[in-house]
């Protein structure tokens, strides 16, 4: 029985490697194929592929969240130039699904260069995808199109706050790290804009190609708990030491209380579970055109909106405020995605 077969770019890093290992243990019926295991291409172009060096999804330990269970599928590491037309494109060829991690810089204080080289990576992998005669093709974007929203309301809340949906004008974050200094998400939102109007728009050209962004809230690296949030937007340092990470100015964006800009994170939370039955439903589901979904848990009290989420049939499990407190040791401080 031929396996369907997933193309993940960015596979390398923290989410792609978490979903990869999850999809290795799942078996998953797409289109007319009958429930079968999957067969994975992790395409990749960062500078280890030139030294040999791979990282191999079996490895990841199970997390918080989630057991990814025993080995069923299988996977090949395919090194890819992503930023140019060559011939990886043709592994593409038979691909099911495309799932687009992959960024020059996938951290939100990327350069407007590093945003443009993006922007012209989306172009060809997706135009690459749609050639191909990929069914689906799932684009992660992320909470900075539109988390400027934050400041629409008297407090976060809803009915206070309006509902943040696929639909909301975006408008990106800009944050003010220690009163003094600012950081200005909007070259790296506007990369993961350009990539979602492109999608939006393939699927009119090529039939048969169904696109879906997923604006991803945070997701933390390893077991990615809300207790390693902190009021900085990065995870904890370590703990006992938040006084020295970096904080944002509260006041700056309206609010003067630190536990209220933590609510917001919260709000945004995806949890290691939820990521991946978010990821499958995207790649399983059957709809025709395109789709924006926000890429949160069910985390009480959410402005997030759930639009479209019946139509992929996500139903997220997990709830920051009902989570266990924090007890693990935090992971390596990284910009939240």
């Amino acid at each position: 029985m031929q396996r369907p077969v997933v193309a993940i770019t960015g596979a390398q890093g923290s989410i792609g490697t978490k979903l990869a290992r999850f999809w290795l243990g799942t078996r998953v019926k797409l289109s007319n194929r009958e429930t079968a295991p999957l067969h994975l291409l992790l395409l990749d172009d960062y500078e280890g592929f030139h030294k040999g060096v791979y990282k191999d999804p079996r490895s990841a330990d199970p997390l918080p969240g989630f057991d990814p269970g025993p080995i069923v599928g299988t996977f090949e590491h395919v090194q890819a130039e992503l930023l140019t037309w060559g011939e990886w494109t043709s592994c593409l060829e038979g691909v099911d699904t495309v799932v687009h991690f992959a960024a020059v810089n996938p951290y939100p204080e990327c350069t407007w260069h590093e945003a443009k080289l993006s922007m012209d990576m989306n172009n060809v992998v997706a135009m690459a995808a749609a050639r191909a005669g990929v069914r689906r093709f799932i684009f992660t974007s992320s909470n900075h199109t539109v988390g400027n929203h934050w400041r629409d309301g008297a407090t976060l809340n809803p009915p206070a706050a309006p509902a943040v949906t696929p639909a909301t004008l975006p408008i990106p974050d800009k944050f003010r790290v220690n009163k003094d200094a600012e950081c200005d998400f909007s070259a790296y939102a506007s990369a993961k804009l350009a990539g979602e109007s492109l999608i939006q728009t393939l699927p009119n050209i090529f039939t048969g190609f169904s696109t879906i962004a997923v604006r991803i809230g945070w997701c933390q690296p390893g077991e990615n708990v809300p207790g390693q949030m902190s009021a900085s937007g990065t995870p904890t340092v370590t703990l006992g030491e938040e006084s020295s990470a970096p904080s944002y100015s509260s006041r700056a964006l309206g609010y003067d209380d630190p536990d209220v800009l933590l609510q917001w994170f919260h709000m945004m939370w995806l949890s290691n579970r939820d990521l991946c039955q978010l990821m499958t439903r995207c790649m399983i589901s059957e709809f025709d055109g395109t789709l924006v979904v926000n890429g949160m848990s069910g985390n009480s009290g959410r402005r997030w909106s759930t639009d479209n989420y019946a139509t992929i049939g996500y139903h997220p499990e997990d709830d920051a405020k009902q989570h266990p407190p924090y007890t693990a040791t935090p992971p390596t401080p990284y910009a939240r995605l």
